[in-house]
């Protein structure tokens, strides 16, 4: 994530607005509440926009040690590692995975451990470029583990995921 942890002094700049457009649109597709895990979460900028107990996994230290957003987490609930690494000993109304599921090197085994952290009712939403080449593997993925609603969103696809009835 090098990338990332370079980018860390203007990573609000580049990708902030593009982000709060896909905050704005899943918060119209579900209630944001409760326990939140947001994987991938960069500078953790949802943490902002919601109230709710956040909870964050991010390799790129930096972005989340330089936030802008630092008055609204408890850097304690952040997790510095991959979404594979991650260890998940909550339970959780929503799990956000926005633009991140195809930096994924094992996405079974990171959404197998996100499917067990939920609440009965609890719901996953990733959101994936249209035209990644990871986009039809992780929606057959995601339809193996949970009931998956498709929607479009820019340049993104969004699945809305629940338990199977």
């Amino acid at each position: 994530m090098d990338y990332y942890d370079e980018i860390a002094d203007s990573y609000n700049e580049l990708y902030g607005k593009e982000q709060q457009a896909k905050y704005e649109f899943i918060s119209k597709l579900v209630e944001i509440k409760g326990n939140v895990l947001d994987v991938g979460c960069g500078d953790c900028q949802l943490a902002k926009h919601f109230k709710v107990k956040y909870y964050g996994v991010e390799p790129a230290s930096k972005l989340v040690t330089k936030s802008k957003h630092a008055d609204f987490f408890d850097i304690r609930n952040i997790q510095l590692c991959t979404a594979e690494d991650m260890v998940l000993n909550n339970k959780f109304d929503v799990v956000l995975c926005i633009t991140v599921a195809h930096h994924f090197t094992n996405p079974l085994l990171v959404f197998s451990k996100i499917k067990k952290s939920l609440k009965p009712q609890g719901k996953v939403v990733v959101s994936i470029l249209k035209n990644s080449q990871k986009r039809k593997e992780l929606h057959i993925l995601l339809t193996e583990l949970f009931q998956v609603e498709t929607h479009n969103q820019g340049k993104d696809i969004v699945f809305l995921c629940s338990s199977k009835l």
